[in-house]
């Protein structure tokens, strides 16, 4: 073999990029094949999907944390992850009731390796505050770049009557523009995690 691979698990995906990079290996003989490699496991990388500790469900660690994030991110629900033409979409909910949890919440997600490369991290959220004097209704959302995706999710939460809760859904960009389906797939995912709170 052209590569030899030290410390690898022997699975499907390994064995596929061994044998890519051996064929680059062969095209190019007598080339240099250091940048092809590259190019190639750049976008080998990206069409990965997210790892399994994301796709847990509802009853494990998702294995989201940073300091000070604490016990309280097992309550987390997990979706599934959709994927349509090489885009993949994840949401990931918890019951919210103050800012303080809230933050710490979307900050825990922000900084996750796994999410830290998807392209938008979009987000709704409606609960009471418990910590402000009148206990006032909180609602928000962000598209991230996703144009109307947030507003839409939080429309969908408000005519379900979610309250108390915060999703974000993660959106790893495939390449292929899904138009209107791109929403539904938002929706979609949304709707899983946030029946998954208990």
């Amino acid at each position: 073999p052209w590569v030899e691979f030290v410390h690898l698990p022997n699975n499907s995906w390994v064995s596929e990029l061994k044998a890519r990079l051996d064929e680059i290996a062969k095209e190019l003989l007598g080339d240099v094949v250091v940048y092809d490699w590259l190019e190639y496991l750049k976008e080998f990388l990206q069409d990965q999907p997210p790892s399994t500790e994301l796709e847990e469900n509802t009853q494990h660690d998702p294995g989201i944390s940073t300091a000070n994030s604490g016990e309280f991110l097992k309550s987390v629900s997990v979706s599934a992850v959709i994927t349509d033409r090489k885009s993949r979409f994840q949401a990931f909910a918890m019951p919210v009731k103050t800012q303080a949890t809230l933050q710490l919440f979307l900050g825990s997600l922000r900084d996750h390796p796994k999410l830290s490369r998807c392209t938008h991290l979009i987000c709704a959220y409606r609960f009471h505050d418990s910590e402000s004097t009148n206990n006032s209704l909180v609602v928000d959302y962000d598209d991230d770049g996703e144009t109307q995706a947030g507003k839409r999710v939080l429309l969908m939460m408000e005519v379900k009557g979610e309250v108390d809760k915060a999703v974000v859904i993660a959106r790893w960009y495939g390449g292929v523009k899904l138009g209107p389906d791109r929403f539904r797939h938002i929706q979609n995912a949304a709707i899983e995690a946030l029946a998954g709170i208990k």
